[in-house]
């Protein structure tokens, strides 16, 4: 394979813009997308239904999935909050809060399903929240799957993960939250389905609102809403690799 030193591959059309910023000439950067995304196109959609049905009972509760993103030890949350302006525990408290507040408001039981990170599951860190009435709100943790658990989900909460992006790709609503921040996220700014809250009042607000008539579940995967089809042949046709 020839390497062409003349391209430079970037996902989409906001890395070319920052490249650009930084004085790249525009003929250089190609937008080809990521192969990484046709991982989104094989989701097993009876598997991510019965994971589904073990969390909502029978469509008798809600499935909010929290995407982790813990601070890198030796760092500490501290530490990811004097950068960011948050940190995982802030926002893990805002959500139990803002939680609890629907489940009372929808009177229905919601469920808060902790997507574990992989330093959380290599350090055995764990966040964690408490409920003052298990009948009505639950929190639990998941180290399995991170397609299958999100593309099962009512909603998908959490800060600038990754994870916030694949979910939006592939139509499930996404808030990201971001009390206090000092810097503004390519990852999460701007994006179809992504949703960017600042305050307790705001991620009530967008919470109720995505689990008051959700949208249905396992109807996404295989098809992306928010992003075009076959990225790899895409990258390799735009490297001009094929």
């Amino acid at each position: 394979m020839l390497f062409r030193s003349d391209r430079i591959a970037v996902v989409d059309d906001i890395a070319a813009r920052r490249l650009v910023d930084l004085g790249c000439p525009s003929r250089h950067v190609v937008e080809a997308g990521s192969p990484a995304f046709d991982a989104l196109f094989e989701i097993d959609r009876q598997k991510m239904l019965a994971l589904r049905e073990s969390y909502c009972e029978r469509d008798h509760a809600r499935l909010v999935v929290f995407a982790c993103e813990p601070a890198t030890p030796p760092q500490t949350g501290a530490d990811f909050k004097r950068r960011f302006g948050f940190c995982e525990e802030d926002v893990v408290a805002m959500l139990g809060a803002a939680a609890a507040d629907c489940a009372a408001r929808l009177s229905r039981k919601i469920r808060v399903v902790f997507k574990l990170h992989p330093i959380q599951v290599a350090h055995g860190m764990r966040p964690t929240a408490a409920s003052h009435d298990e009948r009505y709100l639950t929190f639990s943790h998941f180290d399995g799957d991170r397609l299958q658990i999100v593309a099962a989900a009512d909603v998908v909460v959490g800060m600038r993960s990754m994870l916030l992006y694949e979910a939006a790709l592939i139509g499930r609503p996404v808030i990201s939250v971001q009390p206090q921040r000092i810097e503004s996220c390519d990852l999460t700014d701007s994006r179809a389905g992504i949703e960017v809250v600042g305050s307790e009042a705001a991620l009530r607000r967008a919470l109720y609102e995505a689990l008051i008539e959700p949208q249905a579940a396992g109807e996404m995967p295989g098809t992306l809403r928010n992003a075009a089809h076959e990225y790899a042949q895409r990258f390799a046709e735009r490297l001009e690799l094929v």
